[in-house]
């Protein structure tokens, strides 16, 4: 099974053991372990960062280090209580560059400062139009951790979170090709289904406007339009070959990422 690999950073000004007024530190331990733990049965691969992370200088060592390590494919901030957003935007934007999906996770409960803390970073990185996904949500409810498993890769891993994938849909010019649609299948591991109408981008602006018109609404309109022809079923005897092409490529192509950085800073000496 291909695994998304996501560091795992918690961050918060209430730390190193600060307490509230009832005497409970600010940042539930016990909370943190257990959303760990979610994650990694939903599927992910996790590595954690040890400090939690409050100032601009953590910041700034944290996300360089995981800009720097190859194999992350996403970062999950964990809010375990409030902080100024102008310590950590600087340094998520510059993570940002890398492509990685960044995830600002805020459980619900009684202490105030950590939702307070994840909806201060979601408006921060709105407002510098800093591409994220915010989930506010349980640990204990698969929809809320499938929400941001499904941020941090793919369908292999979706259905080890509990999502169920019964049927995947084919639209565009590549539907339209048999070949194409029974090799997605193939790789998937899931059925392929066409439509009669491809063109879905089309189709959709359409059925709103129709829908405008004649207020019915679109959820009608597609149980009367979308029509389906061929269902492409995977073929087991291909699976096992297809998920070893791709391991290859995924070790392929860390390695000539990384070959194209080295040559990038290699000088061209001009012959005399």
């Amino acid at each position: 099974m291909i695994k998304a690999k996501i560091g795992f950073i918690v961050y918060g000004v209430h730390k190193d053991g600060l307490k509230d007024p009832m005497g409970r530190p600010f940042i539930d331990a016990q909370l943190v372990t257990l959303a760990k733990k979610a994650l990694l049965n939903a599927g992910l691969e996790l590595v954690e960062h040890k400090v939690v992370i409050a100032s601009k200088k953590e910041a700034r060592e944290c996300l360089n280090r995981f800009k720097k390590m190859e194999d992350v494919d996403a970062i999950v901030l964990f809010s375990g209580t409030w902080v100024w957003a102008a310590h950590l935007t600087g340094a998520l934007r510059d993570f940002s560059g890398t492509g990685k999906g960044i995830v600002l996770w805020t459980h619900p409960g009684s202490q105030g400062w950590r939702p307070v803390g994840g909806l201060v970073m979601h408006g921060a990185l709105k407002e510098i139009g800093l591409a994220h996904r915010f989930v506010y949500g349980s640990h204990e409810v698969p929809k809320d951790v499938a929400r941001i498993v499904s941020y941090c890769l793919n369908l292999e891993i979706l259905r080890t979170s509990g999502c169920r994938i019964d049927e995947l849909r084919a639209i565009g010019g590549g539907a339209k090709s048999a070949w194409w649609n029974q090799l997605k299948a193939d790789i998937l591991g899931c059925p392929i289904t066409t439509a009669d109408v491809t063109d879905a981008g089309c189709l959709g602006a359409a059925m709103l406007a129709c829908a405008a018109d004649t207020q019915i609404s679109v959820r009608e309109l597609a149980r009367r339009w979308v029509r389906t022809t061929t269902t492409f079923q995977p073929r087991a005897q291909y699976g096992p070959f297809y998920g070893q092409k791709l391991a290859a490529y995924k070790e392929l192509y860390h390695t000539l990422k990384q070959f194209y950085k080295s040559a990038a800073c290699l000088k061209v000496v001009q012959p005399e």
